[in-house]
């Protein structure tokens, strides 16, 4: 039996991966005839039989959250914990996945310390503190790194107690030893897949206006007001320009998330779906002119991937782990200057490549390929033999 820490679901990155361990375990030669999956989730009046209740905040002190009860409880004999704030566990081997290493990053957008402990809870957030050994960094009230500090040390902690790590690409294995370097040597990359539920249809795609789209959740390092800004400016050469912004506010940034909301409705050619069905989802991909992400922090990209699966013409950032996983099939721009400050000359002129690359690609007729370079081709078999080839090393 293997459990999944499967508490969160849906559309974000997290929620995606999550999509693609169960999925594997379902649908892949390497593992389906193998393995039972049970999914730890939240307690909800719809479980379904291989679903078992893990009710614990996604951030608890580490030693009071009930994870090795209910690993007992279920009958696992390996666990994969798919990010950071999962807590170790000493009763089953264990398997973790770090995405990248953006918290390590020097201007990481860290979330407030207030919002977290409107989230969490003074006195968990201080337990967990105390458990991690970052105490006093975290009563230092007037430190403005208390809550990066804080995640950092889950990451050193989280991957010092696994039996395996796991990453989503190589440029997050090589980032995450840059900050980690007693993990080298240590990670596996297995490269997520598109999930089922955004098979692209062969109904005919309607065309009208051209449409941009972006697709993430609404926080500083993606970027969604740079790209309203650069597709203001493209207007002057195509006026009846539609951007549609597809994705939720994260709990983390809602201030961020509420200058979005402001910039969309300042503009009546941005449309603004918070909360998007993949059916929805799979009908813009498919019907929009380009999809961008100006995003400067992607581990792996799972967004940009499901436009190439539908056909989409795509444009991302060139600095992080993009051009790995996209290969020939995308377009490109440097997207570096974005991690300035707003209104410095760096984030000006990033503003001007991001708006000169959007204007080239749409403006041309760019071959697409269908699909992501042959040198990267993740399907759920490949990725199965590859979590597989994980779970062998431990069981």
């Amino acid at each position: 039996m293997v459990a999944v820490d499967a508490r969160r679901a849906g559309a974000s990155g997290i929620g995606r991966y999550t999509q693609c361990l169960v999925e594997a375990f379902r649908f892949s030669e390497a593992l389906r005839h193998r393995f039972e999956l049970v999914e730890l989730v939240n307690p909800s009046a719809r479980m379904s039989q291989t679903q078992y209740p893990w009710d614990a905040a996604l951030l608890s002190t580490w030693a009071s959250n009930g994870l090795s009860q209910a690993l007992k409880d279920v009958g696992a004999g390996l666990f994969i914990a798919p990010q950071y704030y999962v807590p170790p566990v000493d009763v089953v081997p264990l398997v973790r996945v770090l995405h990248d290493a953006q918290p390590f990053w020097g201007d990481f957008p860290s979330p407030s310390r207030d919002v977290f402990e409107t989230l969490y809870g003074a006195d968990v957030l201080l337990g967990l503190a105390r458990e991690l050994g970052v105490e006093s960094a975290w009563l230092d009230r007037d430190s403005r790194s208390a809550v990066a500090n804080l995640i950092q040390r889950m990451y050193e902690k989280g991957s010092e107690s696994a039996d395996e790590l796991m990453t989503v690409s190589h440029f997050s294995a090589t980032d995450l030893v840059r900050y980690l370097p007693q993990t080298k040597g240590r990670w596996h990359v297995a490269y997520p897949f598109v999930s089922s539920t955004l098979a692209p249809s062969n109904a005919p795609v309607p065309r009208g206006d051209p449409m941009i789209i972006g697709v993430s959740k609404m926080e500083p390092r993606k970027n969604q007001l740079a790209l309203i800004n650069a597709a203001n400016r493209l207007r002057s050469e195509h006026p009846h320009l539609r951007l549609v912004l597809v994705g939720g506010a994260t709990a983390s940034f809602p201030a961020y998330a509420d200058s979005v909301r402001q910039a969309a409705r300042r503009a009546d050619w941005v449309t603004l779906l918070e909360d998007a069905s993949d059916a929805l989802l799979a009908d813009l991909y498919r019907s929009c002119d380009l999809f961008v992400s100006a995003s400067v922090s992607e581990g792996f990209g799972f967004p940009g991937l499901e436009a190439l699966e539908a056909g989409a013409r795509v444009l991302v950032g060139s600095e992080t782990s993009m051009r790995e996983i996209y290969g020939s099939a995308a377009s490109y721009f440097n997207e570096s200057g974005l991690r300035a400050e707003e209104g410095s000359r760096a984030y000006r002129r990033a503003l001007d490549h991001l708006y000169g690359a959007m204007r080239l690609a749409l403006n041309r007729s760019m071959p697409i390929d269908g699909g992501i370079s042959s040198r990267v081709l993740p399907t759920v078999e490949t990725f199965g033999d590859d979590l597989l080839a994980v779970m062998e090393r431990v069981l």
